[in-house]
């Protein structure tokens, strides 16, 4: 029995030990773990020498450690001690348990990232070169351990922290984001691990909670937008999720809720700006619209403030011009959201929805800055709109054209107005301009584009670009043999940088197509169309659409004109086929109505009534009107016949 309470007297002893060499490693920055062993030799005789006797006392008196003492009294090797942590709400602090294994402090996933101090540096790149102790069990040596930062003790001034944010801001600025990011996570340790003290007119005061959640929030997201630069999108998401955390737990009493809430804002658009980039678009799309939540309650706090300070007979003129502030910068970022928000809906082809955003967008700009000249930032959003408004499901040209305008005035005034800078937004006016009927205006603004391309660092995109308005003004102006020129000139550009089976060819193929064909030239028409079809073929697939039937429509009326029937009833009655798979009535009656011509003008009276009959049966269940111009001919064929004729026709159809 006595044997059995020595070994226990000694194993407690190890873990005593055990213990102590834990908590003496953690106080020491610099040393050697001889210095260790003799800081927790001196430690344990210490503690011994304190309980009264030791364990040599207690086994003298028959003492069971492991059995007798209480529950709640043993000891484990890790035992938990109570730290103090400060608040807002009380004077004095709260006591909470924390594992003195683990890191204190609220932000513990980012403990690793935190720059080590001065002191602890000289320790990390020092060598353990400490003979192995007894009970090592064959290791010749022990891995150095990880030397902590110093713990932050006393008050820290809220300037402290400020300086440290203002400096990684401009850090940043200047493209220095790894100093940048030091820099941050010194202003995070402080806010994390110390008690803030914040100037006031009755001298300096702890920092309230809301305001401490607030600043670390923002914090966060500084670091969250340094390591999205850095391209390394793992820690962006932990950082920015971590702050979104910390910006909801802000009560809404608190005087810095509506800081807040801009900070979730923030962190939300830029968590689904790294979903952005991952091609993510559904995840992107759902944090920018609970950005666009969060901002618009910043706006309704405002309103609300506003009211509030209204009721006050003793306001001044600056707390109301301030709040004016506050609401105007809460509209701009508003906007801004709109306008990403915008962007992503543009991506996913819901045009509507878009333009609905970016129209409110330019609404709140134009609330804050009247004049769109004085808005210097705007210019993102202003191309955005009026590419919208041009886009061919809305067609709003007109409305469009102010904005780029204004885009070009500010580029004639950064770049100049003879520079390659200002080419792509005349290229847009060009084009709203044959839009809207004015020829003449896009030609000349063509006309100077190809001058400034021709006499700048050589041709891209842009020269064919301006090939391609100036041929549509001539179009527009019965200029044919110009618009061939031109369009012939745009597409051997246009084959210097993409390769010939490119899917950007189409168009401009087309448009020669439809130039031969008005100058009676068919068989380069044909070849064009031809091309056309067969890039289409390539690159969607041979599942029929009805984009490829009217191809095939086009090509059947140069055939037509090149006199070739039977080509050209060949590609209408594969036009007329597809159109019936997707049940397009009213282009069946055209086709109908084609075919019937072409069989017509061949002495073909019968098969080609058959095609009349045909056309307006499609016709009457399309519902097209009567001054419909193929319903009208249709009606004027079926007229010219004997009553007999048109009765064996619709048999036949019936049949």
């Amino acid at each position: 029995m006595r044997w059995e309470c020595v070994q226990r007297a000694r194993s407690r002893e190890q873990i005593e030990r055990e213990v102590c060499r834990r908590r003496v490693a953690r106080r020491v920055v610099a040393g050697t773990t001889d210095q260790i062993d003799r800081d927790i030799d001196g430690a344990v005789s210490e503690r011994n020498s304190e309980e009264g006797g030791g364990e040599q006392e207690r086994e003298r008196e028959g003492y069971r450690p492991c059995r007798s003492r209480r529950k709640d009294q043993r000891e484990s090797p890790i035992s938990p001690g109570k730290v103090t942590m400060p608040t807002a709400n009380r004077k004095g602090g709260e006591t909470r348990d924390v594992f003195t294994s683990r890191k204190g402090g609220l932000l513990r996933g980012f403990s690793r990232k935190q720059p080590i101090q001065s002191a602890s540096i000289a320790a990390a790149h020092r060598v353990d070169a400490a003979s192995p102790r007894e009970g090592s069990q064959g290791h010749e040596g022990r891995d150095p351990p990880t030397p902590p930062s110093q713990p932050l003790t006393g008050n820290v001034p809220e300037r402290d922290v400020s300086l440290f944010l203002d400096k990684g801001n401009e850090l940043f600025a200047q493209g220095n984001f790894d100093e940048a990011l030091r820099l941050y996570y010194e202003a995070l340790l402080r806010l994390n691990k110390s008690n803030i003290t914040v100037e006031t007119d009755r001298g300096p005061k702890p920092m309230t909670r809301g305001e401490r959640k607030f600043r670390t929030a923002r914090c966060l997201v500084n670091i969250g937008v340094v390591h999205i630069r850095q391209g390394n999108s793992v820690d962006a998401h932990s950082a920015l999720e971590l702050s979104s955390s910390q910006s909801k737990l802000v009560d809404r009493e608190s005087d810095f809720y509506r800081n807040a809430c801009e900070v979730l804002a923030d962190s939300l658009e830029n968590r689904g700006l790294v979903y952005f980039k991952e091609h993510e678009w559904e995840e992107s799309q759902e944090l920018y619209a609970e950005a666009l939540k969060a901002r618009r309650l910043c706006i309704t706090l405002i309103d609300q403030k506003q009211k509030k300070l209204s009721r006050k007979i003793s306001r001044s003129k600056e707390q109301t011009r301030k709040c004016q502030e506050e609401k105007e910068s809460c509209q701009l970022d508003l906007a801004n959201t709109l306008y990403y928000m915008a962007l992503l809906l543009e991506k996913g082809e819901n045009i509507d929805e878009a333009l609905t955003y970016c129209e409110e967008a330019v609404s709140l700009r134009k609330a804050v800055i009247p004049e769109l000249s004085n808005d210097a930032s705007g210019a993102n959003v202003f191309a955005l709109i009026g590419r919208l408004y041009c886009h061919e499901s809305v067609c709003r040209y007109s409305d469009a054209l102010p904005f780029y305008h204004e885009i070009h005035s500010r580029k004639c005034e950064r770049f100049g107005r003879d520079t390659l800078g200002v080419v792509p937004t005349m290229n847009m006016i060009a084009f709203i301009h044959n839009k809207n009927g004015n020829y003449g205006k896009a030609i000349a603004i063509s006309d100077h584009c190809l001058r400034i391309v021709t006499n700048g660092r050589g041709l891209n995109k842009e020269t064919c670009a301006a090939y391609t308005n100036k041929g549509d003004g001539c179009v527009g102006m019965e200029d044919f043999e110009t618009a061939i020129l031109s369009y012939e000139a745009g597409l051997e550009i246009q084959l210097k940088y993409v390769a010939q089976d490119d899917f950007a060819n189409v168009p401009l193929l087309q448009k020669l197509g439809n130039c031969y064909s008005d100058v009676m030239d068919y068989e380069k028409a044909i070849k064009a169309q031809e091309r056309v079809i067969e890039l289409k073929l390539r690159h969607r697939g041979t599942e029929p659409s009805q984009d490829l039937a009217a191809s095939y429509s086009i090509l059947g009326d140069y055939h037509n004109g090149h006199k070739e029937p039977t080509a050209a009833i060949k590609c209408h009655t594969r036009a007329l086929r597809i159109y019936k798979h997707f049940g397009a009535k009213d282009y069946a009656a055209k086709e109908h109505n084609r075919i019937a011509g072409i069989l017509k003008s061949n002495g073909q009276s019968s098969q080609a009534m058959e095609h009349y009959v045909a056309s307006l049966y499609c016709s009457r269940e399309a519902r097209l009107p009567s001054t419909d111009p193929i319903v009208a001919d249709t009606i004027r064929n079926v007229a010219a016949y004997d009553n007999q004729g048109v009765e064996e026709a619709v048999y036949k159809l019936t049949e």
